[in-house]
């Protein structure tokens, strides 16, 4: 499970190295192990939950949304 600073910095070291992927959109990729194919999202959106909202007291998350 990566954090939003270690997901920042992975980001931020592949756009130095490759600069033109800027622009790309983001797949998510997900194996589903009973299942024979593979699961392919694409990010559409993200939602920040602060620690103190409801259902997130104690830690709080970012919450990556997908599309088929």
């Amino acid at each position: 499970m990566k954090t939003v600073k270690e997901l920042h910095k992975l980001l931020g070291e592949m756009l130095k190295k490759y600069p033109e992927c800027s622009e790309l959109p983001v797949r998510i990729h997900q194996e589903v192990p009973y299942l024979i194919l593979d699961e392919n999202y694409w990010l559409s959106d993200v939602e920040l939950h602060r620690a103190g909202q409801s259902g997130y007291e104690l830690n709080g998350e970012l919450t990556l949304i997908s599309e088929v």
